[in-house]
């Protein structure tokens, strides 16, 4: 999912509808004693589609960086109690899912996270798509903080070299 787009639902856009529409018949109303008013229509619901967007994508911002500050909590405390990074995300997974539910933004992106990480795909790069897609500044930075900690160990007889995380969340 891409965060910084926000798309509107059937509800908010009835919501935007109807206003347009109670503005436009008061204002022919009032000004113009006519229904000449009416061609303000449009221009009513483009403005009251707009400001419902632009607070809706506020909204669903400001949801991410929560969940997304109470899965790092989540992540810290697994690290601290000795869980490996990977199993940590999975612990965070389950406390995602029982602060916000399924249907919450983190939850969606972790469980995704853990599914990849099983196929063996890197977190960094994992975490690196999810702040492309966030346009979150904090989820950005803990991104490149994330990359930038690793340390990475190649041994003459191994084809590839292994990562290790070395930092504590706090």
């Amino acid at each position: 999912m891409d965060y910084r787009v926000y798309h509107l639902s059937r509800k908010e856009v009835c919501k935007s509808i109807t206003l347009a529409g109670l503005l436009t018949v008061a204002i022919a109303y009032l000004f113009y004693a006519s229904w000449l008013g009416i061609v303000f229509f449009p221009v009513f619901i483009w403005f009251f589609m707009k400001r419902q967007k632009k607070a809706g994508e506020e909204q669903m911002q400001l949801q991410l960086a929560k969940e997304f500050v109470d899965t790092l909590r989540s992540i810290s405390a697994a690290l601290l109690a000795g869980f490996s990074i990977e199993n940590a995300w999975k612990e965070a997974e389950k406390e995602i899912l029982a602060l916000y539910g399924k249907r919450s933004y983190m939850y969606q992106e972790v469980k995704e996270m853990n599914c990849s990480i099983s196929l063996n795909q890197p977190l960094e790069l994992l975490l690196g798509d999810f702040s492309t897609r966030s346009g979150n500044m904090d989820i950005a930075s803990f991104s490149e903080v994330f990359s930038l900690s690793l340390i990475h160990i190649s041994e003459p007889t191994r084809p590839e070299p292994i990562s290790y995380a070395v930092f504590c969340l706090q």
